[in-house]
């Protein structure tokens, strides 16, 4: 769809632990937390 313009790549990381439980999430944001933790393991 670029035409060859656009270079995409992911890095996956992790296991990471959270540190609530399944349910908590349901009306709270794990994203920040597991940005948090990756931050933490050293992932830039």
């Amino acid at each position: 769809m670029s035409s060859g313009k656009l270079d995409y790549a992911n890095d996956v990381v992790g296991p990471f632990q959270p540190s609530q439980n399944r349910s908590w999430y349901i009306n709270n944001l794990l994203v920040r937390e597991a940005l948090d933790l990756a931050v933490a393991a050293g992932v830039d």
